[in-house]
């Protein structure tokens, strides 16, 4: 055998050798994960320790060994073996920064709570979920400023994140932003309006509608004129019209300024204002709300008219219907 062919044989071997301590190493985390989803921490510990013997890179050893030191209180080696997962930059990372997060914050250790989220957004600028992750972090130490500016970066790095939607509206309202949070609001109810928040919101988007309806408001980029005076020779048979009425003068008086085309609240809600804008759109809007709080089996709903059930598009995944802001084409 010449010097080339004995090389490429032990390089191999080598690999065999390798991908059996790889595939053993898997099997011990697998057995680990029994033990822990049973309760032992202790162990699956021992397993993960037998994982590491094998791979002491190996990432899902080490995270899930962290999980269980955190488990029976050994928080000060879990944050060890995280901060070693950190170093390693794989695919573990973001967990790793989360789950010092949780310890820090189960010790109420706000500073250093803080500081590790902010490092892992300078690592990951683009996960929405980190900036949520902050930004709950934010309004739970009454820092509404800093909530509000993190939450609205969560959900303009993806506007299908329902839960930074929800904790942006939520901050709005604790700082009596009316205006926006009824927009945030609005959206939040026609994206799902079955999701977790969707009671409580409906039940907010009548007060203040009521607030701003009657008032002259202003929110940085953001006006509307009252319409105490439509309101006051307004009569409704029931609230599905008081709903459709309010809603229709909520939009009609709403000014955005072209000027501020950079700011968050012209980028990600314009395409939303276009549609709901327009009357029929109102309507929907509103029978698409009111539909999931149980109030549209009425004889207005029943008479709703074939006009507007055209311009419903349905969605057959999941049983949902969804509004075609757009219209019917």
């Amino acid at each position: 055998m010449d010097l080339k062919s004995c090389f490429l044989s032990v390089l191999a071997s080598s690999s065999m050798v390798l991908n059996a301590q790889l595939d053993e190493s898997f099997v011990r985390v697998q057995e680990g994960l029994k033990y822990f989803d049973q309760g032992n921490y202790k162990a699956a510990i021992k397993c993960y320790d037998e994982a590491l013997k094998l791979d002491k890179r190996d990432e899902m050893a080490l995270y899930e060994k962290a999980l269980a030191l955190q488990n029976i209180n050994k928080e000060r080696e879990a944050l060890k073996v995280s901060k070693g997962i950190i170093r390693l930059k794989g695919s573990y990372m973001i967990d790793a920064l989360l789950l010092q997060a949780d310890i820090y914050e189960s010790n109420d250790k706000k500073d250093k709570l803080i500081e590790v989220m902010k490092s892992a957004i300078k690592k990951y600028p683009s996960s929405s979920d980190l900036h949520l992750r902050l930004g709950q972090i934010y309004r739970r130490y009454n820092k509404k400023s800093s909530a509000e500016r993190v939450l609205k970066k969560a959900y303009a790095l993806d506007n299908d994140n329902l839960n930074a939607l929800a904790e942006l509206t939520h901050t709005l309202i604790e700082r009596k932003k009316h205006l926006k949070s009824i927009i945030c609001m609005y959206q939040y109810l026609l994206v799902d309006p079955i999701a977790k928040e969707s009671s409580y919101f409906y039940g907010e988007l009548h007060q203040k509608l009521n607030i701003v309806l009657h008032n002259n408001c202003v929110e940085g980029e953001i006006s509307l004129i009252n319409k105490r005076e439509a309101l006051a020779t307004s009569e409704y048979k029931d609230e599905f019209e008081a709903l459709v009425h309010r809603t229709n003068l909520f939009f009609e008086s709403l000014q955005l300024t072209r000027g501020y085309s950079k700011e968050f609240w012209w980028n990600n809600f314009i395409d939303f204002y276009k549609g709901v804008i327009r009357s029929d759109n109102s309507d929907l809007l509103v029978y698409q709300i009111s539909r999931s709080q149980g109030i549209q089996d009425n004889e207005h709903w029943r008479n709703f008219g074939e006009k507007n059930r055209q311009l419903l598009s349905y969605e057959h995944k999941n049983g949902t219907i969804s509004i075609n802001l757009a219209g019917k084409e």
